[in-house]
């Protein structure tokens, strides 16, 4: 029996969820995973260990995978090379923007070669100097499409009864320059009207990203934020009469994400930025018209067919976090609010032809994109 070593985040984000999913498809496909599990921080200890599985002796991995961000990836390749020293280590990674951090590409070369999930994270690389091998592994589906084992939580069925009757938009990420909820919350306010039977859910985090500030006198401090809630306050005073939105800054269980994208209607993204954009993934998995942004690694699952692609044009990237990745010399996509504004009426005016897309879009992801497809292509690779 193959065996790997698999070094990880054990999160609910997007490297901690396509992480648990690859395992997940590499033991159905036979292969025996031994796990390590880490949290944010820590960079120079390879992050903050949570648990670390061990196989028995003279049982050691034959490939290691390191599916985190690459400023991890020292420290594990300086352990691994003790551990596992002839053991191939791979990086799996994403990004968003046109062109890597500057430091990445020396992380990323010391490698035995790179996973990455989509297409277009392969030739932002490969143009941004990295050498060593860079394949394309997509993500495997956290849902499936299944309909969940658990019932909604008492929080999640108190919103979907506020929305009941309407058309259910909705959003689930960060708020932040790159998710880019202003701009849909603003889109759909102006362009719905409160009595219409309509509404906007917007799934993220209690922080407001854009809003994070240093004290000069306090730089050792954590830095601090505005509170999302208070933000969408500021947008939606400016448009009382607006298209009705709900607004869920709670930390959900898997369980009641896969609830939302089954009851939803629409995903709607207005990104700047998807390595892969788990959120239109897993909604496609579940049959729905998808909205988002026609620039990034979205586009090796969806298209004009089966999608609704925003235009845009590009523009410098500007955040107010992650200064140490993030640099004006990058650049990522900015969609046009009267687009949206138009997409979104159309989607509302003619739904049949919505949920024609959103089938349409199920059938194409759950073909391409079957886990024992993708755990195969990851083992082809390591053993080749």
């Amino acid at each position: 029996m193959r065996s790997v070593r698999y070094i990880s985040c054990d999160e609910q984000t997007g490297y901690g969820t396509a992480a648990a999913g690859l395992i997940t498809a590499l033991k159905a496909a036979g292969i025996r995973v031994e796990q390590t599990l880490i949290r944010s921080g820590r960079v120079n200890r390879g992050g903050i260990l949570v648990r670390e599985e061990r196989f028995p002796a003279r049982a050691s991995a034959e490939a290691v995978i390191i599916h985190t961000v690459p400023e991890y990836y020292p420290y594990w390749l300086e352990k691994t090379s003790r551990t596992h020293p002839h053991a191939p280590v791979w990086g799996y990674t994403a990004w968003e923007t046109d062109r890597i951090p500057p430091h990445w590409a020396g992380l990323l070369n010391r490698l035995h070669g790179v996973f990455v999930p989509s297409q277009w994270n392969r030739e932002v690389l490969l143009a941004c100097g990295v050498e060593v091998p860079v394949v394309v592994l997509p993500h495997v589906s956290e849902f499936g499409g299944a309909t969940p084992h658990t019932a909604p939580s008492h929080d999640l069925q108190k919103v979907l009864a506020e929305a009941e009757g309407r058309f259910l938009f909705y959003s689930i990420g960060m708020w932040n320059e790159r998710k880019n909820q202003p701009l849909l919350i603003e889109a759909f306010r102006e362009e719905f009207h409160q009595d219409e039977k309509a509404v906007l859910l917007l799934k993220t985090d209690a922080l407001d990203w854009t809003t994070c500030r240093r004290s000069w006198k306090k730089l050792f401090l954590r830095p601090t934020f505005d509170s999302s809630s208070s933000s969408l306050k500021k947008l939606t005073e400016a448009q009382p009469e607006g298209g009705r939105i709900l607004h869920v800054t709670k930390e959900w269980c898997a369980g009641d994400l896969a609830w939302l994208h089954q009851q939803g209607d629409c995903f709607v993204s207005c990104t700047r930025g998807e390595g892969w954009g788990m959120g239109a993934y897993e909604a496609a998995w579940y049959g729905k018209a998808v909205v988002m942004t026609s620039h990034g690694g979205q586009l090796d699952y969806l298209s004009p067919e089966d999608a609704y692609l925003l235009p845009f044009q590009l523009e410098r990237v500007a955040t107010a976090f992650g200064k140490g990745s993030y640099t004006q010399e990058q650049q990522w996509a900015a969609v046009d609010k009267q687009e949206v504004r138009k997409v979104l009426r159309a989607i509302y005016q003619d739904p049949s032809r919505a949920k024609h897309k959103g089938e349409q879009l199920r059938d194409k992801v759950s073909r391409a994109f079957h886990p024992e497809r993708i755990a195969n292509t990851c083992i082809e690779v390591l053993f080749p």
